[in-house]
């Protein structure tokens, strides 16, 4: 608003040359409701030429001059051409004199100032000072900038004010002479609310979504279409300790595991050269200096020509999950290495092949370069303590020339780790504690061997030559295998045992038969001890061993209830009953484990019938073994089991929480970003409509691509949500009837309708057990791709019908398309997943995603034949219907 606070001229016939259009570019906020351009700058007509008014060009192109007193005429004269011309401007305009008293103006003016004509003609200062006063934002600085406009004699002057009600006006004064002689401005004033807004509301999109992306858990960033990073989010310098200058284009190196970096760089060049989206896992190195795990995506952004515009990129980081599932697959390897020796050191019986077996395990679960089983050969009972009794008996990782010589290794320090009966073990030994004739080692353990009864029958000793390499957890290993080891070694010296019995007895004729079976019995049972079952006088008998380890304190003779009670209540009706069966002979042998009665060892009872000369069974003989450390070793492998289900279950339910999270911010970010998308196509369709003429063709070009990306956006915000909304809702299943869903399908989307396609439904359609919603979207989206992928100029023909397959229902969608070349047959599945071109084939990448994610959530599964020329043959697949099996 121009006015001078001492009058207001009214309208005259002299208007001087109107000033060219308001610019909007280069200007600023300044206090006060107004904003002025900078100094000498010369305004630009590119941001409002849809809105110019008509009187710019005359403006632009006549030099200031004023009418002579001749022309003052109305009607066809040069007034009344110039008042035509002010009153078809679009802007407001008004022309004041060398005083700043108002003397012409448009009505335009009045109305965006909504100041009355009679209040100007009136030219009450008062009157219209406060009806500019009530207009404008901060009266004081705008009458301030008006004065300084006054007296300042610029030429030209741009600023902008701010109005009380929130408009936006753009205010430019163009000083009028006649002949050199300044007689007065004319004042153009032009809304530009509305770009304002636009403009405000882009730079707070623009930094909403900047903080979004730093306030990311992965690790963001930007690139060129050839691999030049030019932008991180907050996370990327927080993890790294790096700045944009050090990471910027393929600075980013510095950070990456030197041994991986050339695999990193090489795939990387060549998603840059395929377009194709990136995927892989490597470590980054953080500020602490450490290296972690990340999962990295980077996906290429395209122009409507296909061609690469950038490349968004983010690292998650998967280093728990990455050396979680390390440690849950090299636990699965110990504790399969543990059974499968567990198993080959019971099934031994020769010493020898026994102690290699236990050595060789040993080594390869601890992972040490060379491993020795030192036995004390001389026997039980015999010189315990001594300095010489241990002597290597087996070998691992040794050559065998050289594995002689260790003989000499049994030296004081050995003999007195192994007799003290614990584990000694070293992370970095002194040279000198090398044995004679081992290689040497800075990282040893050695693990004594001790059978049930405390007595040591040897030693186990594994070293390497790197320090720090055996822990607790090889220890606890180590001792598990001792333990089987002393099981087995004490079951292969019962058997010798056995043997050397079985020759003794044999000497004497008239218990060659009883002496026979026992020790056979004794051969397949592996018995530490031996007891027998008089079946007529119901008494058992047992020899030394057996009372020392399944009745101590107890005579050599029992009856057969007191047998019986030996071992805890739970299970005693069982066993008389199973020993019942034997001795009448319809149960061949006698097995059984239980718990001893109060006490916490176990025992493996086991007997088989001895048949006399007429094929009566007068008495069982059998062995006893206490399993004791092998239920304990069990016990641990069992919990050992339960830890690894545990950890996989803590895994599932992480990656589970993951994807549902990373579901929530898809759909987050989908909803999010429609509501400027409506913005973006509202103000370029209210510019088309408005302004069509003014903009030109080019203009309406440009804007028509505006309003067709914001559609293709639109769609594809949609489909982002449709399937965000399918991978979190819930997804009952019920008994469906496909024809109801394919006739659903044809109808939402008046596929029925249309002229220039024919569907043929094979009736009756097999009903299936899924979700009603979920089979109709899976189905509309496979009809409207029959339809959408045909060949120009090729009539639309789709074929629909279902067939049984043993449990389940496959429904067949076939279409006479371009088809699907089986090389994309899998990746067509996958979200964003194009193989035809967009300029061809309209589309979001979304629809197949969302048909196997709905078939999926349904617990069926979806597939295509194709051999991309003649058509394809989609097909989804669910449980039959309970009603239809």
């Amino acid at each position: 608003m121009i006015c001078h606070p001492e009058t207001a001229g009214a309208r005259t016939s002299a208007a001087p040359d109107p000033p060219p259009p308001p610019h909007g570019q280069g200007v600023g906020e300044v206090a006060g409701g107004a904003e002025q351009a900078p100094p000498g700058g010369q305004p630009s007509a590119a941001s409002d030429a849809a809105t110019e008014p008509a009187v710019a060009s005359t403006a632009a192109s006549a030099p200031p001059r004023a009418l002579p007193p001749e022309a003052e005429t109305d009607g066809d004269g040069p007034v009344g051409w110039i008042r035509s011309i002010l009153e078809a401007a679009q802007d407001a305009i008004c022309v004041t004199d060398a005083s700043q008293l108002v003397t012409d103006y448009n009505q335009r003016f009045l109305q965006m100032w909504r100041i009355s004509g009679e209040a100007l003609a009136r030219r009450d200062p008062a009157e219209i000072e406060a009806a500019v006063r009530r207009q404008v934002a901060d009266p004081g600085p705008f009458f301030r900038r008006v004065e300084e406009i006054r007296h300042s004699g610029e030429p030209e002057t741009l600023d902008v004010i701010r109005l009380a009600d929130g408009r936006i006006f753009e205010r430019y004064s163009r000083l009028q002479l006649v002949r050199g002689r300044a007689v007065g401005r004319v004042w153009t004033f032009h809304d530009i609310t509305g770009r304002r807004r636009a403009e405000e509301l882009l730079l707070r999109n623009e930094a909403e979504l900047r903080a979004l992306a730093d306030s990311m858990a992965q690790l963001a960033w930007m690139a060129e279409p050839d691999g030049h990073i030019f932008w991180y989010n907050r996370r990327w310098y927080e993890y790294t300790g790096s700045s944009l200058e050090q990471m910027r284009g393929w600075g980013w190196q510095a950070v990456h595991d030197p041994a991986m970096l050339p695999q990193v760089v090489a795939r990387w060049r060549a998603a840059i050269r395929s377009g194709q989206p990136w995927e892989m896992e490597f470590p980054l190195r953080g500020a602490d200096g450490v290296y972690r795990w990340f999962l990295t995506r980077a996906i290429p952004a395209r122009d409507p020509s296909g061609r690469v515009t950038r490349w968004f990129g983010t690292n998650t980081d998967v280093d728990r999950a990455k050396r979680a599932e390390d440690a849950l697959r090299e636990e699965t390897r110990v504790l399969e290495l543990l059974n499968r020796t567990g198993r080959a050191i019971a099934a031994q019986l020769d010493l020898p092949g026994l102690l290699q077996t236990v050595v060789d395990a040993g080594t390869e679960l601890s992972g040490a370069r060379f491993g020795i089983f030192f036995y004390d050969d001389r026997g039980r009972g015999e010189g315990a303590g001594g300095a010489g009794g241990f002597v290597l008996q087996a070998w691992s990782g040794i050559a065998p020339d050289a594995a002689e010589p260790a003989c000499a290794g049994r030296g004081r320090f050995l003999e007195a780790v192994f007799r003290a009966g614990a584990p000694v073990r070293q992370a970095d030994a002194p040279q000198d504690l090398s044995y004679a004739g081992l290689p040497p080692a800075r990282s040893y353990v050695a693990i004594p061997v001790m059978a049930r009864d405390g007595e040591v029958l040897g030693g186990l000793l594994f070293g390497h030559p790197e320090p720090g390499v055996f822990d607790a957890r090889t220890e606890r290993v180590l001792l598990g295998v001792a333990a089987q080891a002393a099981i087995s070694i004490d079951n292969a010296r019962l058997y010798d045992s056995a043997q050397r019995e079985i020759a003794e007895r044999a000497r004497t004729e008239q218990r060659l038969l009883e002496s026979e079976a026992r020790l056979r019995v004794s051969l397949e049972t592996a018995a530490l001890g031996t007891w027998e079952l008089d079946v007529r006088a119901a008494r058992v008998t047992l020899d030394a061993r057996a009372r020392k380890l399944f009745a101590p304190g107890r005579g050599e003779t029992l009856s057969l209830e007191e047998f019986l009670t030996l071992g805890q209540a739970e299970g005693q009706e069982e066993r008389r009953e199973a020993l019942r069966a034997v001795c009448e002979g319809r149960l061949g042998r006698f097995d059984a484990e239980f718990r001893l009665a109060g006490g916490s060892r176990w025992v493996k009872v086991s007997a088989k019938p001895v048949h006399d000369a007429a094929g009566e069974i007068p008495r069982l003989v059998g062995g006893v073994l206490d399993v004791t450390d092998m239920m304990r070793a069990r016990a641990t492998i069992e919990e050992r089991q339960r830890e690894l289900e545990r950890l996989v279950e803590e895994r599932t339910a992480s990656l589970h929480q993951a994807i549902a999270q990373m579901e929530e911010f898809s759909y987050s970010v989908s909803h999010d970003l429609r509501a400027p998308l409506r913005a973006i196509q509202g103000y370029a369709q209210a510019v088309l409509e408005d302004n069509a003429e003014r903009i030109g063709e080019q203009g309406r070009e440009h804007l028509k691509r505006i309003l067709r990306a914001g559609e293709r956006m639109d769609r594809l915000t949609r489909d982002v949500l449709t399937y965000s909304r399918i991978a979190r809702g819930a997804a009952p299943l019920d008994e469906v009837s496909l024809e109801r869903v394919v006739g659903d399908a044809i109808e939402q989307y008046g596929l029925a309708r249309r002229r220039e396609g024919e569907i043929r439904v094979e009736s009756p359609l097999l009903p299936v057990r899924g979700n009603e919603p979920l089979l109709v979207q899976a189905v509309s989206n496979l009809l409207a791709n029959a339809f959408k992928f045909v060949p120009a100029g090729l009539r639309p023909g789709v074929r629909v019908w279902t067939e049984r397959r043993e449990a389940e229902v496959r429904l067949w969608v076939e279409d006479n398309g371009i088809g699907v070349r089986p090389e994309h047959a899998a990746r067509i599945w996958g979200m964003f997943e194009r193989v035809h071109p967009p300029e061809k084939f309209e589309g979001t990448g979304i629809g197949l995603a969302i048909v196997r994610k709905a078939v999926e959530r349904m617990g069926g599964s979806v597939g295509v034949e194709s051999d991309g020329e003649h058509g394809s043959r989609f097909w989804i697949q669910l449980k039959a219907s309970e009603a239809a099996a």
